[in-house]
């Protein structure tokens, strides 16, 4: 087991988390729970998380069949952040608006928070693959 790999997804999960909790206008301990464990925003933590696995297989195995399946596993994430996930957040927020349900917070992300999220985790594995 490479530990590179461990320590890859650790940082862009932790370097996503701090970003969106350095962008939040509440900078309070309250701040940072909300957003560390509140669904969306800038970047997505976890298309930086599956993106670091991705590219931390494809850096320590090269294109294996693991590898493989962990990018169609980034592609699933991706798709289902920025189609499904958004879309049922933008569905409540017009019921929200109509006062037929209550808000349930941010959903899903935009095309920019989600490759936002792509590059971050791509470009925080290779620097430390390439430490």
């Amino acid at each position: 087991m490479d530990a590179r790999i461990l320590i890859a997804l650790f940082c862009a999960w932790i370097a996503s988390e701090t970003i969106k909790f350095l962008l939040n206008k509440d900078k309070s301990i309250k701040g940072l729970f909300y957003s560390v464990l509140q669904g969306g925003g800038f970047p997505s933590s976890h298309i930086a998380f599956v993106s670091a696995l991705a590219f931390s297989m494809i850096f320590s195995e090269g294109f294996s069949n693991l590898s493989l399946v962990t990018l169609a596993l980034l592609a699933i994430i991706f798709t289902d952040a920025v189609g499904v996930r958004h879309k049922v957040g933008t569905l409540y927020q017009i019921a929200y608006n109509e006062k037929k349900v209550p808000h349930p917070g941010r959903e899903g992300h935009t095309w920019e928070q989600a490759i936002a999220g792509l590059v971050l985790g791509a470009l925080i594995t290779a620097i430390i693959f390439s430490i």
